[in-house]
């Protein structure tokens, strides 16, 4: 239901990156990580320098195993915003796991 009701903001509203940001993270709480995905990277070019995108994005990325786009994008999270916690976390953990 929700999914339904960001499809007809995002219809409404093609511009605002909150309504992609909103799709996508139903799209993940699905686990449906592709669309999620999709829809983080239409937020971006909205809004590039968006951090919390960058590690949302990176977050679907690492639960598909897509490790070298997430490192990608939990690093350009930290680029923009040096205190995020998330992907700073998120970076570590991949350390740790040797991915």
């Amino acid at each position: 239901m929700a999914i339904a009701c960001y499809d007809i903001a995002v219809l409404f509203f093609p511009n605002d990156d909150f309504y992609y940001s909103l799709r996508s993270h139903a799209y993940s709480n699905k686990g449906d990580y592709d669309k999620a995905i999709t829809d983080y990277t239409a937020a971006l070019r909205i809004e590039p320098n968006e951090a919390y995108y960058y590690y949302s994005r990176a977050s679907a990325y690492e639960k598909k195993g897509d490790y070298t786009r997430a490192r990608a994008d939990y690093t350009r999270a930290l680029q923009i915003d040096p205190d995020d916690g998330l992907a700073r976390s998120g970076l570590e953990r991949l350390n740790k796991a040797g991915r």
